[in-house]
């Protein structure tokens, strides 16, 4: 399921299902059609509700699943093209795309039309080009005015003509950064340049730079004081899961996330090279290797 990157409530049409309160619900309704009957748990009346109540569960259960097909951020695979291509005027998905990256995509497309050069749209169409970009950052160029301001100062007209110049062109100049699962080559590049300089893609004024976000390494040793070192192997593969993850472009490594995916059932306390934020640019993106170190808790 994808619900869980948006943070959207459950629907109210998505029932929470009790198998005790089905069946509680049924013999409430048998007792009011048996006024004599008495609910024990060896009398076959009280089998047989007991058995209805489970293919009601499981019936409750298929009509949810049903209604999690309908909505995008619960469904997956064909439901998901479905859906995609009826509400978003026939997007369809690219080859090797999943399912996350081509719901994102799908949301990003309703800024496609727009000729304005938005942030969204420029997004958009850099993931479009190509099903290998995992990441997209547009950035627009511009500099904090402090640093045009010595350009200015006590230069002839030509100096000043020039960094005028630069102004203009920095405010004009749209930077794109891009992140793959694989390595970012001349053609990935390439091929997105290209897609965002197309007559209808781009405003004409702006000027399109694409290059690959700076892969940020950071090693995060971490020793793990555990109850039973015999369930290091269950401890350490659930760790392994819990980080394996692609960061976002510009995505800080939030120090209580760390510890947070470390400190897991079994473990008992923790100890990591990393005692703080690490706060990383816009422009780059974590590539993380983590080294486990599982040791039994000494007992006091």
């Amino acid at each position: 399921m994808l619900n869980n990157k948006y943070n959207l409530p459950i629907p109210t049409a998505i029932e929470v299902l009790n198998f005790e309160k089905i069946l509680q619900d049924n013999v409430a309704y048998a007792s009011e059609l048996l006024p004599n009957w008495q609910p024990v748990e060896s009398d076959d009346y009280m089998i047989l509700l007991e058995s209805q109540s489970n293919k009601e569960v499981y019936f409750r259960a298929y009509i949810n699943s049903l209604i999690k097909k309908m909505l995008p951020h619960y469904s997956n695979g064909a439901d998901l093209d479905n859906f995609i291509f009826g509400f978003y005027a026939g997007i369809t998905r690219l080859k090797d795309e999943e399912d996350a990256e081509f719901l994102d995509r799908a949301i990003l497309s309703v800024n496609r039309f727009s000729t304005a050069g938005p942030i969204e749209a420029y997004a958009y169409h850099t993931y479009k080009a190509d099903s290998r970009v995992v990441d997209a950052k547009v950035i627009n160029a511009i500099k904090p005015l402090s640093e045009y301001v010595p350009l200015f100062v006590v230069q002839d007209e030509a100096g000043i003509l020039a960094a005028l110049m630069q102004l203009m062109g920095d405010m004009a100049t749209v930077e794109i950064y891009i992140a793959s699962k694989n390595t970012v080559d001349e053609e990935l590049l390439q091929i997105i340049l290209t897609t965002l300089n197309e007559e209808k893609t781009r405003p004409l004024t702006d000027r399109v730079i694409v290059k690959s976000a700076t892969i940020k390494e950071v090693v995060l040793d971490a020793t793990l004081e555990v109850y039973d070192l015999t369930a290091s192997a269950t401890i350490e593969t659930q760790i392994r899961i819990n980080f394996n993850k692609f960061f976002k472009i510009g995505e800080d490594l939030i120090y209580s996330k760390i510890i947070s995916s470390l400190h897991i059932n079994g473990v008992y306390k923790v100890t990591t090279n990393i005692n703080d934020d690490v706060v990383i640019k816009d422009t780059e993106i974590v590539k993380l290797t983590l080294n486990l170190n599982l040791v039994q808790r000494e007992m006091r």
